[in-house]
């Protein structure tokens, strides 16, 4: 009795890696890191961003963040806004900034809004025009110590909305003024 050895075209095999490295690479994150200098967008098919460094937005620079982007962040990282940051996911499609390790409170730093930041712009109903806003936003595990918040906001109007800050290892927004 002979016994036959099942084989597999070659087209199968190089299909299957084909396949399996295209969805390997899709998955692979964005890596990000200094500073900021021309107007840049963060997509959701990029996504996710891994901060490996800090991150500065440049005064007069828009970093404009996609629904559905999630910002991964290394241990002692932070997001300082000297310019604009227009962060608006929806309420499907959320923004979310974490820790890229583990998932403890302090994770990494948080997001600074400095003075010399764009100030959100309102029209008389209320409703968001121009400059820094955080919307339908998640921001979870950071550092949010000394009173510096997960979001620190330092002499500039922000528009915060429909947004979750958890786990922060200190307070979850702070605003300071002259």
């Amino acid at each position: 009795m002979k016994t036959q050895t099942p084989t597999f075209p070659l087209f199968s095999v190089v299909l299957t890696l084909t396949v399996l490295l295209t969805a390997a690479m899709g998955f692979a994150d964005t890596e990000v890191r200094g500073f900021i200098a021309q107007d840049t967008k963060w997509t959701a098919d990029k996504s996710p961003y891994l901060a490996t460094g800090s991150l500065i937005v440049n005064q007069g620079v828009t970093l404009t963040i996609a629904p559905g982007v999630t910002v991964k962040f290394n241990p002692n990282t932070a997001l300082q806004v000297d310019g604009t940051l227009a962060a608006r996911g929806t309420q499907e499609m959320r923004i979310t900034s974490t820790a890229s390790e583990d998932k403890v409170p302090g994770g990494w730093g948080n997001i600074h809004f400095t003075d010399k930041s764009t100030p959100s712009k309102l029209d008389d109903a209320g409703n968001y025009i121009k400059g820094s806003v955080l919307e339908y936003s998640i921001i979870e595990y950071a550092t949010g110590m000394g009173g510096t918040g997960a979001v620190r906001v330092n002499v500039s109007n922000l528009l915060v909305d429909h947004c979750t800050i958890s786990n922060a290892a200190g307070n979850g927004v702070s605003v300071y003024g002259k």
